[in-house]
Protein backbone atom coordinates (compact mmCIF):
# COMPACT_ATOMS: atom_id res chain seq x y z
CA UNK A 1 0.00 0.00 0.00
CA UNK A 2 2.63 2.05 0.88
CA UNK A 3 4.55 1.12 -2.38
CA UNK A 4 1.38 1.92 -4.56
CA UNK A 5 1.26 5.53 -2.72
CA UNK A 6 4.56 6.23 -3.41
CA UNK A 7 3.94 5.58 -6.99
CA UNK A 8 1.12 7.67 -7.60
CA UNK A 9 2.30 10.30 -5.70
CA UNK A 10 5.24 10.10 -8.23
CA UNK A 11 3.51 9.87 -11.15
CA UNK A 12 1.57 12.69 -10.06
CA UNK A 13 4.76 14.48 -9.56
CA UNK A 14 5.76 13.64 -13.06
CA UNK A 15 2.37 14.20 -14.92
CA UNK A 16 2.56 17.58 -12.74
CA UNK A 17 6.11 18.49 -14.47
CA UNK A 18 5.08 17.21 -17.78
CA UNK A 19 1.66 19.63 -17.28
CA UNK A 20 3.73 22.26 -16.52
CA UNK A 21 6.24 21.66 -19.16
CA UNK A 22 3.49 21.74 -22.01
CA UNK A 23 1.71 24.86 -20.78
CA UNK A 24 5.10 26.63 -20.62
CA UNK A 25 5.74 25.24 -24.25
CA UNK A 26 1.94 26.53 -25.20
CA UNK A 27 2.64 29.89 -23.74
CA UNK A 28 5.91 30.23 -25.53
CA UNK A 29 4.49 29.60 -28.57
CA UNK A 30 1.44 31.50 -27.93
CA UNK A 31 3.57 34.64 -27.27
CA UNK A 32 5.53 33.86 -30.03
CA UNK A 33 2.95 33.55 -32.95
CA UNK A 34 1.69 36.67 -31.17
CA UNK A 35 5.65 38.15 -31.71
CA UNK A 36 5.06 36.81 -35.06
CA UNK A 37 2.24 38.48 -36.13
CA UNK A 38 3.36 41.87 -34.74
CA UNK A 39 5.81 41.16 -37.44
CA UNK A 40 3.38 41.72 -40.23
CA UNK A 41 3.98 45.76 -40.44
CA UNK A 42 3.67 47.63 -43.14
CA UNK A 43 6.44 50.23 -44.59
CA UNK A 44 5.26 53.38 -46.51
CA UNK A 45 5.12 52.04 -50.05
CA UNK A 46 7.27 54.09 -52.17
CA UNK A 47 4.44 55.23 -54.75
CA UNK A 48 4.93 56.60 -58.81
CA UNK A 49 4.46 59.86 -59.59
CA UNK A 50 1.88 60.58 -61.68
CA UNK A 51 3.07 61.99 -65.00
CA UNK A 52 2.12 65.51 -65.89
CA UNK A 53 0.51 66.24 -68.80
CA UNK A 54 2.63 68.87 -71.10
CA UNK A 55 -0.77 70.04 -72.86
CA UNK A 56 -0.52 73.85 -72.76
CA UNK A 57 -3.44 76.22 -75.27
CA UNK A 58 -1.17 76.58 -78.42
CA UNK A 59 -3.11 79.99 -79.54
CA UNK A 60 -0.54 81.45 -82.94
CA UNK A 61 -1.17 84.65 -83.82
CA UNK A 62 1.06 86.40 -85.78
CA UNK A 63 1.15 90.36 -85.98
CA UNK A 64 -2.25 91.99 -88.08
CA UNK A 65 -1.89 92.68 -91.37
CA UNK A 66 -2.65 96.13 -92.44
CA UNK A 67 -2.65 97.44 -95.92
CA UNK A 68 -4.05 101.20 -97.00
CA UNK A 69 -7.51 101.75 -97.25
CA UNK A 70 -8.96 102.66 -100.82
CA UNK A 71 -12.35 104.11 -101.64
CA UNK A 72 -12.47 101.75 -104.10
CA UNK A 73 -12.15 98.11 -102.94
CA UNK A 74 -13.26 94.69 -103.98
CA UNK A 75 -15.82 92.18 -102.49
CA UNK A 76 -14.27 89.77 -100.48
CA UNK A 77 -16.14 86.69 -99.58
CA UNK A 78 -15.30 84.05 -96.72
CA UNK A 79 -16.48 81.06 -98.99
CA UNK A 80 -13.48 82.65 -101.55
CA UNK A 81 -11.00 82.92 -98.94
CA UNK A 82 -11.37 79.60 -97.88
CA UNK A 83 -11.26 78.21 -101.05
CA UNK A 84 -7.89 79.91 -102.28
CA UNK A 85 -6.62 78.94 -98.29
CA UNK A 86 -6.77 75.32 -99.15
CA UNK A 87 -5.35 75.40 -102.50
CA UNK A 88 -2.13 77.45 -101.06
CA UNK A 89 -2.18 74.19 -98.94
CA UNK A 90 -2.48 71.50 -102.22
CA UNK A 91 -0.17 73.50 -103.97
CA UNK A 92 2.19 73.22 -100.96
CA UNK A 93 1.97 69.64 -100.13
CA UNK A 94 -0.30 70.04 -96.90
CA UNK A 95 -3.72 68.20 -96.39
CA UNK A 96 -6.87 70.73 -97.23
CA UNK A 97 -8.58 72.16 -94.40
CA UNK A 98 -11.95 71.41 -93.15
CA UNK A 99 -14.55 74.20 -92.67
CA UNK A 100 -15.94 74.09 -89.02
CA UNK A 101 -19.19 76.49 -88.19
CA UNK A 102 -17.80 77.03 -84.32
CA UNK A 103 -14.68 78.47 -85.99
CA UNK A 104 -16.64 80.41 -87.94
CA UNK A 105 -18.57 81.61 -85.84
CA UNK A 106 -15.70 82.27 -83.33
CA UNK A 107 -14.02 84.46 -86.26
CA UNK A 108 -17.56 86.28 -87.29
CA UNK A 109 -17.96 87.55 -83.49
CA UNK A 110 -13.69 88.62 -83.77
CA UNK A 111 -14.70 90.99 -86.55
CA UNK A 112 -17.76 92.38 -85.08
CA UNK A 113 -15.65 93.25 -82.15
CA UNK A 114 -13.19 94.75 -83.62
CA UNK A 115 -15.57 96.95 -85.54
CA UNK A 116 -17.49 97.12 -82.20
CA UNK A 117 -14.17 98.48 -80.52
CA UNK A 118 -12.44 99.76 -83.39
CA UNK A 119 -9.11 97.77 -82.11
CA UNK A 120 -7.13 96.19 -84.84
CA UNK A 121 -5.23 93.58 -82.51
CA UNK A 122 -5.16 89.72 -81.82
CA UNK A 123 -7.02 90.73 -77.88
CA UNK A 124 -9.64 92.83 -77.51
CA UNK A 125 -9.64 95.98 -75.09
CA UNK A 126 -12.05 94.09 -72.93
CA UNK A 127 -8.97 91.46 -72.69
CA UNK A 128 -10.69 88.68 -74.64
CA UNK A 129 -8.12 86.78 -77.00
CA UNK A 130 -8.84 84.48 -80.02
CA UNK A 131 -9.01 81.71 -77.93
CA UNK A 132 -12.04 83.03 -75.54
CA UNK A 133 -13.37 83.55 -79.11
CA UNK A 134 -12.98 79.97 -80.01
CA UNK A 135 -14.31 78.69 -76.47
CA UNK A 136 -17.03 80.96 -76.54
CA UNK A 137 -18.37 79.46 -79.66
CA UNK A 138 -18.03 76.31 -78.57
CA UNK A 139 -14.74 75.00 -80.18
CA UNK A 140 -12.66 72.63 -77.72
CA UNK A 141 -9.08 72.50 -79.30
CA UNK A 142 -5.65 71.47 -78.36
CA UNK A 143 -4.35 74.85 -81.38
CA UNK A 144 -5.80 77.34 -82.55
CA UNK A 145 -4.42 80.05 -84.72
CA UNK A 146 -5.46 83.59 -86.20
CA UNK A 147 -4.75 85.79 -88.83
CA UNK A 148 -6.28 89.10 -89.10
CA UNK A 149 -6.24 91.22 -92.14
CA UNK A 150 -7.42 95.15 -92.51
CA UNK A 151 -7.59 97.22 -95.59
CA UNK A 152 -8.38 96.83 -99.28
CA UNK A 153 -7.68 93.88 -101.60
CA UNK A 154 -7.93 92.99 -105.03
CA UNK A 155 -10.69 90.27 -103.92
CA UNK A 156 -10.36 87.09 -102.02
CA UNK A 157 -6.70 85.35 -104.06
CA UNK A 158 -5.60 88.61 -103.58
CA UNK A 159 -5.94 88.36 -99.93
CA UNK A 160 -4.67 85.27 -99.26
CA UNK A 161 -1.81 86.07 -100.63
CA UNK A 162 -0.97 88.95 -99.14
CA UNK A 163 -1.29 86.89 -96.28
CA UNK A 164 0.82 84.28 -97.77
CA UNK A 165 3.76 86.81 -98.12
CA UNK A 166 3.76 87.50 -94.24
CA UNK A 167 6.14 85.04 -92.73
CA UNK A 168 3.89 84.65 -90.20
CA UNK A 169 0.41 84.71 -91.63
CA UNK A 170 1.93 81.72 -94.32
CA UNK A 171 3.43 79.93 -91.09
CA UNK A 172 -0.54 79.41 -89.97
CA UNK A 173 -1.39 79.04 -93.05
CA UNK A 174 0.55 76.28 -94.01
CA UNK A 175 0.65 74.37 -90.64
CA UNK A 176 0.54 70.42 -90.49
CA UNK A 177 -1.48 70.44 -87.27
CA UNK A 178 -3.97 72.18 -88.43
CA UNK A 179 -7.35 70.55 -89.44
CA UNK A 180 -10.07 72.92 -89.33
CA UNK A 181 -10.73 76.66 -90.14
CA UNK A 182 -13.26 79.27 -89.73
CA UNK A 183 -13.37 82.26 -91.99
CA UNK A 184 -15.21 85.72 -91.69
CA UNK A 185 -14.71 88.70 -94.25
CA UNK A 186 -16.73 91.82 -93.21
CA UNK A 187 -17.07 95.20 -94.59
CA UNK A 188 -17.27 97.95 -91.97
CA UNK A 189 -16.52 101.51 -90.55
CA UNK A 190 -13.02 101.43 -88.91
CA UNK A 191 -11.18 105.00 -87.71
CA UNK A 192 -13.94 106.76 -89.34
CA UNK A 193 -13.54 105.13 -92.86
CA UNK A 194 -15.74 102.21 -95.00
CA UNK A 195 -12.87 98.99 -94.64
CA UNK A 196 -12.79 95.32 -95.01
CA UNK A 197 -11.47 93.34 -92.28
CA UNK A 198 -10.76 89.39 -92.34
CA UNK A 199 -10.33 87.25 -89.67
CA UNK A 200 -8.74 83.22 -90.57
CA UNK A 201 -9.22 81.00 -87.22
CA UNK A 202 -7.19 77.77 -87.70
CA UNK A 203 -8.05 74.56 -85.38
CA UNK A 204 -6.96 71.33 -84.25
CA UNK A 205 -9.67 69.88 -82.47
CA UNK A 206 -9.17 68.69 -78.75
CA UNK A 207 -11.01 64.85 -80.26
CA UNK A 208 -7.95 64.35 -81.90
CA UNK A 209 -5.77 63.11 -79.40
CA UNK A 210 -7.83 61.40 -76.21
CA UNK A 211 -6.94 62.98 -73.30
CA UNK A 212 -6.35 61.21 -69.36
CA UNK A 213 -9.03 59.80 -67.51
CA UNK A 214 -10.59 62.76 -65.48
CA UNK A 215 -12.25 60.11 -63.11
CA UNK A 216 -9.31 57.79 -62.93
CA UNK A 217 -6.79 61.34 -62.11
CA UNK A 218 -9.65 61.57 -59.23
CA UNK A 219 -9.28 58.00 -58.19
CA UNK A 220 -5.75 58.80 -57.47
CA UNK A 221 -6.45 61.43 -55.25
CA UNK A 222 -9.15 59.50 -53.66
CA UNK A 223 -6.46 56.61 -52.88
CA UNK A 224 -3.42 58.93 -51.90
CA UNK A 225 -5.64 60.38 -48.90
CA UNK A 226 -6.87 56.78 -48.42
CA UNK A 227 -3.76 55.55 -47.49
CA UNK A 228 -2.42 58.71 -45.61
CA UNK A 229 -5.07 57.86 -43.11
CA UNK A 230 -4.52 54.77 -42.61
CA UNK A 231 -0.55 55.00 -42.64
CA UNK A 232 -1.71 57.40 -39.65
CA UNK A 233 -3.91 55.04 -37.64
CA UNK A 234 -1.00 52.70 -37.99
CA UNK A 235 1.27 54.97 -36.15
CA UNK A 236 -0.86 55.63 -33.62
CA UNK A 237 -2.00 51.93 -33.24
CA UNK A 238 1.73 50.45 -33.11
CA UNK A 239 3.06 51.90 -29.59
CA UNK A 240 -0.15 51.03 -27.88
CA UNK A 241 0.01 46.85 -29.46
CA UNK A 242 3.86 46.65 -28.48
CA UNK A 243 3.25 47.94 -25.11
CA UNK A 244 0.16 45.14 -24.64
CA UNK A 245 2.12 42.63 -25.97
CA UNK A 246 5.09 43.83 -23.43
CA UNK A 247 2.70 43.67 -20.97
CA UNK A 248 1.22 40.73 -21.88
CA UNK A 249 -1.91 42.08 -21.69
CA UNK A 250 -5.26 40.29 -22.36
CA UNK A 251 -5.63 43.29 -25.03
CA UNK A 252 -2.87 42.38 -26.70
CA UNK A 253 -4.51 39.80 -29.46
CA UNK A 254 -7.36 42.33 -30.23
CA UNK A 255 -4.87 45.24 -30.78
CA UNK A 256 -2.74 43.20 -33.18
CA UNK A 257 -6.14 41.74 -35.24
CA UNK A 258 -6.96 45.17 -35.22
CA UNK A 259 -3.34 46.57 -36.67
CA UNK A 260 -2.91 43.42 -38.91
CA UNK A 261 -6.30 44.41 -40.82
CA UNK A 262 -5.37 48.09 -40.77
CA UNK A 263 -2.26 46.83 -42.87
CA UNK A 264 -4.39 44.69 -45.17
CA UNK A 265 -6.10 47.29 -46.28
CA UNK A 266 -3.01 49.85 -46.37
CA UNK A 267 -1.66 47.37 -49.09
CA UNK A 268 -4.51 47.00 -50.67
CA UNK A 269 -5.23 50.53 -51.41
CA UNK A 270 -1.00 51.03 -52.00
CA UNK A 271 -1.48 48.21 -54.78
CA UNK A 272 -4.83 49.89 -56.34
CA UNK A 273 -3.30 53.16 -56.45
CA UNK A 274 0.32 51.79 -57.92
CA UNK A 275 -2.07 49.94 -61.03
CA UNK A 276 -4.26 53.58 -60.94
CA UNK A 277 -1.08 55.51 -61.45
CA UNK A 278 0.34 53.35 -64.03
CA UNK A 279 -2.68 52.94 -65.83
CA UNK A 280 -2.99 57.34 -65.86
CA UNK A 281 0.37 57.32 -67.23
CA UNK A 282 0.41 55.24 -69.98
CA UNK A 283 -2.87 57.57 -70.65
CA UNK A 284 -0.45 61.39 -70.65
CA UNK A 285 2.01 59.90 -72.36
CA UNK A 286 0.08 58.64 -75.67
CA UNK A 287 -1.39 61.78 -75.43
CA UNK A 288 1.89 63.82 -75.34
CA UNK A 289 2.95 61.81 -77.96
CA UNK A 290 -0.55 62.30 -80.04
CA UNK A 291 -0.16 65.86 -79.16
CA UNK A 292 3.47 66.05 -80.06
CA UNK A 293 3.28 64.51 -83.30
Amino acid sequence: MTRFSFRLRFNMRLFTSVALLLLAAVGAWYWQSRGEMLRISFEPSVVAEVVETILQERVLTPPPLRVEVRSQAAELTSSGVFAYTNLQRIENTVSPLVLNAELSAAAEAKVQDMFAYQYFAHVSPTGSAASDFVKEAGYDFLAIGENLALGSFDGDQDLVQAWMDSPGHRANILNTSYQEIGVAVVEGMFEGKRTWVGVQMFGLPASVCPRPDVSLSGQIVFLKDEIARLQGELEILLPAVEDAKERRSSQAQALISQYNELVKAYNLNAAALQSAISTYNLQVEAFNFCLGG
